[in-house]
């Protein structure tokens, strides 16, 4: 009569490994969470920053602009600008604390998922990362305010070129760099995406095999088995 193979020392070794990854996964995401939190927290702080900037620009802008019509070359300037002319009267007969809101979110979303989608496809290695922090926030910043440009004329008809691009100019700049740095701490780029599922996959078949084997008493026999087969 063969005895039940005794399961419970290999139990209680997969019990205690499945318990110490489970802690030490814990720990790299207690770990992982608070840099996240701590790059949102500075992208917010620069998100309140190109909002103030914003809102200081088009309060100048708007002295200025009252300042220049009242001189022979501002009013020079109108006669061969009317559309820019037209544009800036009607900027500032707008709410300009809820505009520069508006701009400044604007110009954050755009840059969080143009930075997440040049991430996720490779784009941000070679075009980004590989650059100087200054050429990089150029280059990337100059993007950022033509799409943002194109969105405000989208949404506000009385916004020229010129105008959209005055008005993002400064927030695409100031955001730019902290969107991409927190993109690059949370958005995987592809290959490395595929390769940690597959891991994933891997590690979730093995411990439920193993945990099976041990649950149908097959442990011991399938040491024995590998055994037998490696070499000498």
């Amino acid at each position: 009569m063969s005895e039940k193979p005794d399961i419970s020392i290999s139990s209680r070794t997969l019990a205690l490994r499945m318990k110490t990854g489970f802690v030490s996964a814990c720990d790299a995401c207690g770990r992982f969470a608070n840099r996240v939190w701590d790059e949102a927290v500075r992208t917010l702080m620069l998100f309140f920053l190109a909002f103030a900037a914003e809102l200081v620009l088009a309060y100048g802008i708007k002295a200025y602009w009252h300042i220049l019509i009242d001189t022979q070359v501002g009013r020079m300037y109108i006669a061969g600008h009317r559309q820019v002319h037209w544009a800036m009267m009607t900027l500032f007969s707008q709410k300009l604390l809820v505009f520069c809101l508006e701009v400044a979110v604007m110009v954050l979303v755009i840059s969080l998922l143009a930075a997440a989608a040049a991430e996720f496809s490779l784009v941000a290695r070679f075009l980004y990362h590989s650059m100087s922090p200054l050429a990089g926030t150029l280059v990337w910043g100059a993007a950022i305010m033509g799409a943002a440009s194109w969105r405000l004329m989208e949404t506000h008809y009385w916004i020229n070129l010129e105008v959209g691009v005055l008005l993002t100019a400064l927030p695409a700049l100031i955001l730019c760099q902290r969107c991409f740095d927190l993109s690059h701490l949370v958005v995987p780029e592809f290959p490395v995406l595929l390769g940690r599922i597959r891991d994933a996959a891997s590690l979730v078949a093995r411990v439920l095999a193993r945990g099976l084997a041990l649950l149908m008493g097959d442990e011991p026999a399938a040491g024995r088995a590998r055994a037998s087969r490696e070499p000498d």
